[in-house]
């Protein structure tokens, strides 16, 4: 299916409870109500959210032609290798990719495919969904990448991120955080590009 703009890496961040898997759960749906892909990186398997869809422990053992969406959990050295291999070399594009528990994939040194994954994204027509708690919560070297930015009620950005953020658009999200906290909704999410500029 030939897409007709660009892929995107879309990060929701925002307090538990407040609707993030629940918005992921209607937009990974839509994808496969449109015949694409899904892979479903879910760290340990225990997400409700993702049960309704089938899942492998081997993550390995993926297949090109798998149909639908599959869940798997985060294997070091194993998942993001495979997921490289499937999109690169076996040539499944217009993959759909939500990394559950963005906080996961920080630890330690990032896994050169993982990289590899999201430099790419574009050229491999894969969409990529992140998901996490606050700023703090989203791996610095995810920033990079990151596209759209759907924010609830959260902490404000975290200090440590203002160096990959840059001062002025740190600032500029730490207002729009605190106009979304001051919302009586929980269940309230606005959207952002990277700039920190409203998307419709």
């Amino acid at each position: 299916m030939k897409r007709t703009r660009d892929a995107q890496f879309t990060a929701l961040i925002g307090k538990p409870g407040c609707g993030k898997s629940t918005l992921l759960k209607k937009i990974v749906d839509n994808q496969l109500a449109k015949g694409d892909k899904v892979i479903i990186v879910d760290p340990n398997l225990d997400e409700q959210t993702w049960y309704s869809y089938p899942y492998t422990e081997e993550p390995e053992r993926i297949k090109p032609n798998f149909k639908g969406a599959i869940t798997i959990p985060y294997v070091e050295k194993v998942t993001f290798p495979k997921i490289k291999n499937l999109i690169w070399d076996e040539g499944v594009k217009g993959v759909t990719l939500v990394l559950d528990d963005a906080n996961v994939y920080s630890e330690g040194r990032p896994e050169q495919e993982l990289r590899q994954l999201l430099m790419r994204k574009r050229q491999t027509e894969t969409d990529i969904y992140t998901t996490g708690h606050s700023f703090g919560s989203i791996p610095q070297f995810f920033f990079r990448y990151i596209t759209i930015w759907g924010i609830y009620p959260t902490l404000s950005p975290s200090k440590e991120r203002a160096a990959v953020m840059g001062k002025d658009i740190y600032e500029q999200f730490g207002q729009i955080m605190a106009r979304i906290n001051n919302q009586p909704n929980i269940h309230h999410v606005e959207f952002f590009n990277q700039f920190g500029e409203p998307i419709e």
